[in-house]
């Protein structure tokens, strides 16, 4: 079982393309984004070209959670993540799974958007955390072209107050080199709550 610590610098940097993308954080982010954070920006060629790119443990508080005592065929392991049924899981020609813990009913965002979310995320082999914006105290705020690939196309198909849980496989994560806390190969759980989408109505500004 790999254990980690938690590295609060890291923040976004584990999901952000590199330094560029520190550059468009707010400036409640810009304190996270600096120091260590700038090494362990994606390698995007750790991405299939021809893929694109699927999440924070509040979700048994939530209308809609996962019973945690459900673990017949989950795809996780041990406490962390809600534990899910695989016959549950939506999964894409990409190998991305995903499950919606709760629907939101506002607007979803597009590729080029900027989103705010909270999350928090696992590694799968050992559901030991290895990042959350919960634990941080302030939700994320960034552009879906500048995270993983595995962000970039689970969080298109959610609307605004919903919550979802993301599997990703390597090729949308770190694939073979790894990052920081993340080994090489590793596939990752995300359990993410979509606050807002910048400039379009209906989407909220709230958030925890």
């Amino acid at each position: 079982m790999h254990s980690f610590r938690f590295l609060p610098p890291l923040a976004l940097a584990l999901l952000l393309l590199p330094l560029t993308a520190c550059q468009e954080q707010t400036s409640q982010q810009s304190s996270v984004a600096s120091g260590d954070s700038a090494s362990v920006g994606l390698d995007t060629g750790a991405a299939s070209p021809d893929t694109a790119g699927r999440i924070g443990d509040k979700s048994a508080r939530r209308t809609g959670g996962a019973n945690r005592s459900d673990t017949t065929g989950s795809d996780t392991t041990g406490s962390g993540p809600s534990s899910i049924p695989q016959r549950r899981y939506t999964t894409t020609a990409s190998g991305l799974k995903y499950y919606d813990l709760q629907q939101g009913a506002g607007p979803s965002p597009d590729t080029t958007d900027r989103v705010r979310v909270h999350y928090t995320g696992w590694l799968r082999s050992d559901s030991s955390k290895f990042d959350s914006s919960y634990d941080r105290g302030k939700p994320a705020t960034f552009r879906l072209t500048r995270v993983i690939d595995g962000w970039t196309e689970g969080l298109q198909s959610m609307k605004v107050g919903g919550t979802r849980q993301l599997v990703i496989p390597p090729n949308l994560a770190y694939g073979a080199k790894g990052s920081g806390p993340i080994p090489s190969g590793a596939t990752l759980i995300f359990e993410v709550e979509l606050l807002g989408v910048e400039g379009k109505s209906g989407s909220g500004a709230g958030g925890r």
